[in-house]
């Protein structure tokens, strides 16, 4: 049994451990600086380990995961020592209780030099992780999980049967859990698509959106539990629409638009015959297109107000939509689809949930792509406190090769080096890869 740190305590053990790594490569071991690096980091572990428990330092899929709580490789505080972990192919280190800052400088060393030999510690020791574990793991399973839930209940509405909540209820809980304990794997999550699965991987990507706007506005489970269902079955009513109205590559006409019109009204009608669903979902459904001003469809009454969850899927549906290639359009870069947004909120979109939107991915979100001015494509990694670009993994040379993983050099950067957007496609470079695996 590991010990699960606080978020905040993860973040400064992550910083120590990187600050005495680095002070130990520039100074002797007794300069001052030194010193006072060695006494942040056993004061830092002398409270993280009160409990009496190992800590748990593992690489997973991309994540450096401490303490319970992830990190990307590509995020400053956890490049160095994954990349290390990575080079060494270490799956775990456990800190056991009496660790001190001089046995973690050996570990350092002996990462850094690539010295022959075994590691041998005390208080300090490698371990094996199960495939099956770590978070970013778990994540990628469960958003499969969804996936098939979301193909199963509209294979059954296909076969005239009631699909079965049971599955959605189970996969919006264990999402739910994901993202409290670990907040940050949203904005890898949301970028896993498939072109050949449109309709799944977006209810999916929607169902998630909507739970973290959920908690972004702090609202009780209940409600949370409400839109994540919700955004999981947004679509279903696009079961009864014809499928070469769904799947046609040009503009629809105004009979196709008509039909496509329809499916909030299907998926009402479906989801007001399953068991076990809360009363709120089947409306929130029936309502993810009406607009906040009053527009959209189906329409309402003068005066009739939406529900005050809908918002949430909406506008998480617009955000997936947009940067998700369709039939009919290519998708947009992640920061141009939250500037189309921006242009939305107030007329389409709710302005209090676009707020929380941008407090969830900022306005330019991590697993971007930009073109730098040196004619590179890189993937956002590190944000600066005021949303903009901090570090990127370059991913892309000026010539337009793609990089292999292991010669992807990670960049601090300031907005002068960023010289646009980059539309994941036209690229050919996968940005959930490059921010999971690359670092």
């Amino acid at each position: 049994m590991s010990a699960r740190l606080a978020p905040d305590e993860a973040q400064a053990f992550l910083s120590a451990l990187q600050g005495l790594a680095k002070v130990h490569r520039l100074y002797p071991p007794g300069h001052n600086a030194v010193l006072r690096a060695r006494d942040a980091v056993d004061a830092l572990l002398a409270r993280v380990s009160s409990s009496g428990e190992p800590i748990l330092l593992a690489v997973a899929d991309g994540y450096l995961v401490v303490g319970g709580n992830a990190f990307l490789h590509g995020s400053h505080q956890a490049a160095e020592l994954a990349k290390g972990l990575s080079a060494r192919g270490i799956e775990g280190v456990v800190l056991s209780p009496g660790l001190r800052a001089g046995e973690l400088e050996r570990f350092l060393d002996w990462l850094r030099t690539e010295a022959a030999g075994e590691w041998a510690g005390r208080h300090l020791a490698l371990t094996r992780v199960s495939p099956e574990g770590g978070v970013w793991a778990e994540g990628r399973r469960l958003h499969g999980k969804a996936v098939e839930a979301v193909a199963e209940a509209c294979r059954d509405v296909d076969d005239g049967r009631s699909p079965d909540a049971g599955k959605a209820l189970e996969c919006v809980a264990a999402f739910s859990e994901l993202l409290d304990e670990n907040p940050g794997i949203l904005s890898g999550l949301v970028l896993l698509k498939d072109y050949d699965q449109y309709t799944y991987y977006h209810s999916v990507n929607v169902c998630l959106l909507s739970l973290g706007l959920a908690k972004q506005l702090a609202l009780g489970a209940a409600e949370a539990e409400w839109v994540g269902i919700g955004g999981l079955f947004h679509d279903i009513g696009k079961t009864r629409t014809p499928l070469d109205v769904i799947r046609k590559p040009g503009r629809l006409s105004h009979t196709e638009t008509s039909l496509v019109r329809w499916h909030p009204v299907y998926g009402r009608d479906i989801l007001l015959r399953m068991s076990g669903l809360p009363g709120a979902v089947p409306r929130l459904v029936y309502e993810h297109h009406m607009r906040f001003d009053g527009g959209g469809y189906p329409a309402r009454a003068d005066g009739e107000p939406l529900h005050a969850l809908t918002p949430l899927i909406t506008t998480a549906d617009v955000y997936d939509a947009m940067t998700t290639h369709r039939p009919y359009s290519a998708p947009l870069p992640l920061p141009a689809a939250v500037q189309t947004m921006a242009s939305l909120s107030g007329t389409h979109l709710a302005p209090a949930v676009f707020d929380a939107f941008l407090a969830l991915l900022g306005p330019v979100p991590v697993g971007s792509l930009v073109r730098l001015a040196t004619g590179e494509v890189a993937v956002v990694t590190k944000l600066a406190a005021g949303g903009g670009v901090s570090e990127v993994l370059v991913s892309s040379g000026a010539d337009g090769a793609e990089l292999r993983a292991d010669d992807c050099p990670q960049r601090a950067v300031c907005p002068a080096d960023v010289a646009g957007w980059v539309a994941t496609l036209t690229r050919r470079v996968d940005p959930f890869h490059s921010v999971t695996r690359r670092g």
